[in-house]
């Protein structure tokens, strides 16, 4: 019975919306950095606290893409992933 209750938890999607602010981020990438952080964004419908993401603070994330960070909040109750930055690792990054 568990094992079902878990089974159904992992099929449900979660809606991913980009930020405006991320639209110009993603143009600043080369083909292939916007692919693999494409493929991190994409991975966060099924996922969205995957073991190698990090809490930033209350509903806050973010994963790591080679320097590039995907920043991100979760709403589970609406079952949303709202990605707010994605932006190259620096000292400045998450502020």
């Amino acid at each position: 019975m568990s094992t079902e209750k878990s089974d159904s938890a992992r099929k449900r999607k979660y809606e991913i919306f980009l930020e405006d602010k991320v639209k110009a981020d993603l143009d600043q990438l080369t083909d292939a950095e916007f692919r693999r952080v494409d493929e991190k964004i994409s991975a966060l419908q099924h996922d969205p606290r995957p073991s190698h993401s990090k809490k930033l603070d209350n509903d806050m994330y973010r994963v790591r893409s080679g320097d590039w960070r995907v920043i991100y909040m979760v709403d589970d109750r609406r079952q949303r992933v709202v990605v707010s930055r994605v932006k190259r690792r620096n000292e400045r990054t998450y502020r």
